[in-house]
């Protein structure tokens, strides 16, 4: 997750150690590269939807679903069906929970993250 978050936040900040790093941890070339392609498409359409207006729950599911796929080592085809069915329940989910912690419930409010 920390390499996933560097490519982020400061891509040009990682080198050969880094990747020698991963390697070591028995991550493949593959797995490596399918990270850096996952961050940037998650950019690029976090992006999109906040231009657009959409809910950022929904680029919340699919970030969270492409991580657990490739996490698992799964295949991009259930990677990205797992990634669309969470965005779809954070897209549902975002809208509820802002209305409960608008009148004083939800999971954030009980967990006094909300006042």
């Amino acid at each position: 997750m920390a390499y996933a978050v560097r490519v982020l936040a400061e891509p040009s900040s990682l080198g050969d150690e880094d990747i020698a790093e991963l390697r070591e941890h028995g991550w493949s070339d593959q797995i490596i590269a399918d990270t850096v392609g996952l961050v940037s498409l998650n950019l690029l359409t976090g992006s999109f939807n906040l231009v657009a207006g959409l809910e950022p729950g929904c680029a919340i599911g699919e970030v969270l679903g492409m991580v657990i796929g490739t996490a698992l080592g799964w295949g991009n085809v259930a990677t990205i069906v797992l990634a669309v069915a969470l965005a779809f329940v954070f897209l549902l989910t975002t809208p509820v929970n802002k209305w409960l912690i608008g009148r004083g419930s939800g999971h954030a409010v009980v967990h006094a993250y909300h006042h």
